[in-house]
Formats: structure tokens, sequence, C-alpha cells
């Protein structure tokens, strides 16, 4: 589970930041300094790997310097390097507890949010290997719910995010929401079956989604009778040892040793979280040890059978025969992102909810694991774990690094004349999110106030001013407004592109 407006990108860069909802990036902040130790300072060895090459000794304090900004009084992160299922450095930095000063060590459990979908998708597979379900089943056959869009979306649509059902997450912050705010499963169906079409037919393209993965956790408890956090448990966790490991379904849980997550502030930091217990698309919490034990099994093969992991590491095939593209060399398989670093294959994912930030990425063909588990939402754990990664790797590399670029594209946005934005202040009403929007004018352009509570969505405060694009239109990279006429030549109504959702259609009441 990913915080909305925020997408994580991968690639085979350097992360700076990405978010859960295509091309922005997690805000990067100063990332920290002094940390609390809980590994041997001695140099570190990976041995010889898979591939017979043998990974260089990184002495401890090399690792450090990545972390070097994180301060003692600040939320952090624990860093974890595995060898195949050996642990070869773990330690920690910053606060997992501001208000009680409790520091992170490597033994601290963090929420993972969208790591979790590899867990959800393995379970899924499992189950579909026991012979319970198929993934070619369509996904009606299970949740009837979903309404009929004509044509079959598949549980392997909704694995690869090919589904094209509009991500849950964007639609209930469109209405107003907050990771605060409280919803449950029949909240959840109501939204979508509000939603008039699809994003697009299903297999036509790869488009990221957190619905499928929420719908994966009920067709699990609907055919097994028991919970993701069960079936997860009898399936992978209990027979891999991650006693510290566990899909959050109940918030009232007490969790020894966890991290709180935060969210930074003008004024420093706030506290972060949600209560929420839909869960597939994020709700994992976990330990580096219990990710080292999840990692050693890869290579070991006791949950990570070989026909389990086919599956997990195939990216999704589309209509077309295409694979499930999520940028360009970077595809989806199931809850797991492949693609190179510098010519070193990796398989990864990372997320972002609830003030956790999290990067669990493998490298097979040298055994070698890194895990950055972070309780902030500006610490960028993407590029924790590509400077980590770079310090065992870069002799290995058979490819030069790419000059990092903020890949905005150069276009030429007009200003919004005040004039224009007059005539679209006003009171729209969107039936698909069942929310109203009133826009005001707001310095060079317009704001929006969303449902009941008002909240107040300033672009410009988002760091996304908009600009006038085409006739009637204003939007940036991120969003897109097109408004529309009436026969009087009156502003009626207007489409919303947000991101990973487009086409939600707002008419105007006043």
């Amino acid at each position: 589970m990913d915080s909305v407006g925020r997408s994580l990108r991968y690639d085979s860069t350097p992360q700076r930041e990405g978010t859960d909802m295509t091309d922005r990036r997690l805000a990067l902040a100063a990332i920290g300094a002094l940390g609390i130790l809980t590994s041997t300072a001695a140099p570190l060895s990976a041995g010889p790997s898979a591939s017979g090459e043998v990974l260089p000794e990184i002495e401890a304090k090399k690792i450090d310097r990545v972390f070097k900004k994180i301060g003692e009084d600040e939320p952090g992160c624990a860093i974890g390097v595995m060898k195949a299922g050996e642990v070869l450095h773990k330690r920690g930095y910053g606060l997992a507890n501001l208000e009680h000063g409790v520091p992170i060590t490597g033994d601290t459990v963090f929420r993972i949010a969208s790591v979790s979908k590899q867990f959800t998708a393995m379970s899924t597979i499992i189950l579909a290997n026991e012979g319970k379900i198929s993934l070619d089943d369509d996904i009606r056959k299970y949740v009837p719910e979903i309404p009929d869009y004509g044509r079959p979306i598949t549980i392997r649509n909704i694995i690869n995010h090919t589904s094209g059902l509009r991500d849950f997450l964007t639609l209930f912050f469109l209405k107003g929401y907050e990771n605060h705010d409280f919803y449950m499963e029949p909240e959840f169906f109501e939204m979508l079956a509000s939603q008039k079409r699809l994003e697009f037919q299903p297999g036509e393209k790869m488009s990221y989604t957190n619905t499928g993965y929420v719908l994966q956790a009920i067709i699990i408890e609907r055919v097994t009778g028991m919970s993701l956090a069960e079936y997860a448990k009898a399936k992978i966790f209990d027979p891999l040892g991650m006693k510290n490991t566990h899909f959050h379904d109940d918030v009232t849980r007490l969790v020894p040793g966890r991290a709180y997550g935060y969210s930074a502030t003008k004024k420093g930091y706030a506290v972060s979280g949600t209560p929420q217990e839909l869960l597939g698309d994020g709700g994992v919490f976990t330990t580096i040890d219990d990710l080292a034990r999840f990692n050693g099994d890869f290579y070991r093969g006791k949950v990570w059978r070989d026909d389990i992991k086919s599956e997990m590491i195939t990216p999704g095939r589309l209509n077309d025969g295409g694979k499930a593209e999520y940028f360009p060399g970077v595809y989806y398989a199931s809850g797991l992102i492949v693609g190179e670093r510098r010519g070193v294959d990796y398989v990864r994912h990372a997320g972002q909810f609830a003030g956790f930030i999290a990067d669990y990425i493998r490298f097979p063909q040298y055994e070698l694991g890194i895990a950055a588990l972070c309780n902030a939402d500006n610490l960028a754990a993407p590029d924790f774990t590509a400077k980590v990664a770079d310090l065992y790797l870069d002799d290995l590399y058979t490819k030069p690094a790419k000059k990092d670029s903020d890949d905005v594209p150069d276009l030429d946005y007009q200003p919004v004349s005040a004039e224009w934005v007059q005539e679209v202040v006003g009171d729209y009403h969107s039936n698909e999110l069942g929310v109203d929007y009133t826009i005001t004018a707001e310095g060079d352009g317009i704001a929006l106030d969303i449902g009941r509570r008002k909240k107040h969505v300033s672009f410009a405060e988002l760091g996304y001013p908009m600009f006038m694009i085409g006739k009637d239109q204003i939007g940036n990279p991120l969003i897109k407004m097109k408004f529309t006429r009436d026969e009087s030549g009156d502003i009626s109504g207007f489409t919303f592109d947000f991101s990973i959702v487009t086409g939600i259609e707002f008419e105007r009441v006043s």
C-alpha cells in the first residue's frame, strides 16, 4: 500500500525518489547522521556467489556514510545486507519512536507498505498451485461485487496490474480521505461499483493499481475461509521461521519492537499512521532478519519452489504478447519489479504508506539482497539501497551509471489567465466519487476544496502548479482538468485526470 499522490519509480538508475502514483518522486530531504550500532564493525564479505564471483569486503563505516545525515533525534532507517539467507550487516539509524526516544536497531519491526505485495502475490499463486483457483479465472467468480465491464478480468490481471481497475487509494484520496481515515470492505466495494469504466481493457497494458491486491486478499479469504494474514502465516511465514512478520489486520494488536511512522512538516515531524485493516496491497510488518530468511529461501526453495518462483519473477503478458512494462526496460511480475541496474539483473519492490518507506532489492546473480526500512516520508529508501548496492557491485557492473535526470518533459505551458479562472470558479459534483468539489481562485491559478470537510488542495503548495495546456484545459505532468461548455458557452463540468486515475467526471452544480 502506498500513499496517494506518490508513486515509487523503479528503474536501473540510482533512486532519488518516487511516489505510488506514476511520475512523482518522494520529496527527498536531508537524510540523516548518526545511528545505533547493531552489527560488527569488521569488514563484511559476501563470500562466493552462485556465479562464482566473490563480492568485496565492505567496512561498516562505508555503509554508515550512506546514512550520515540521519540525526540521533529524528526518524530513520534500518539497513540489512544479505547473502542468500545470511545477514552480513544490519544496523539502525535514528529513532523508532520520537516521543520516547527509542532507537532504531537492526531488529526493529517496520511496516513495509507495497513491499508487502510479493507476499500477497505468492499467497495467491500458492493457492492456485494447490488447485483451489486458477490464475486465469474471472475475478467475478469470487467477487461478483465488481461491475461487469464486458470483458473478464482474470486473477492474473490483478496480480500483474493489467486489469484496468482504478486505484482505490487514489479514488479515496480524490474523495477527500486521508491515510488516517477509516473505511472497510463495504466502502471499498461501493467505490468500485460506482466506477463507470475501466482505465483500459484488461490485458491491454500495465498500470499500477492497489485495487487488485486488496481483491486478492478477499479472494483468498472467500476460497479458504482464512484471512490473508492467516493464510500467509501458514504458507509462508511459519514455514520459513519468520516469527516477527505478519499482515497487520488488527490495528489494536501490540507489536513489540515496532517503529512508528512519521510525516515531515514545516515544524519538524508529525505522527503518521492508518486505521486501515484492508490488506493485500500493503500491511506487512517485518524485520531485517525475517527478510533475510525469505531472501535465503529464494535460493533454497522451501516456499520459493521452482513453479512458484517461475510465476513470481516472470513479467506479466499483455494481450498482444508483450511484457507488462512498468517503465522502459523494467517489468512488473507478481508483486515484484524485474529489471537491471548497470547491467546486473535485479528483483525488487519498494513502497510508501502512513509514514513508512521501504525498499527490498535482490541481485540473484550474486545472491545479494539489500533492504532499507524507514519510518519517515522524506527518507528515500530506494536511494539507500542503490548506494549500498554500489558499494558491493561497483566493480561487477557491466554498464556505466546513467546521468541523473528529473525526467520532466520540457513543455510549453502557458500561465492561467485570471479571466478564465473566474469562469470555472464554482461548485461541482462527481457521481463516480460521490463527492462535491469547490473550485476557488488562488494565486495565479486555482485550488480545490474537497468533500464535506472542505479539504483544501493547493496545487502550488503540492509543488505542481497548474498551467494552460489547451483550450479549456489546465494541468501539469501529473494532473489534468479538461472543462466542458454547454450550448450557451458556459462552463458545465470537467473531467479530472490524477496520475494513474483518469477521466473522472464532474458536473457543475452552481
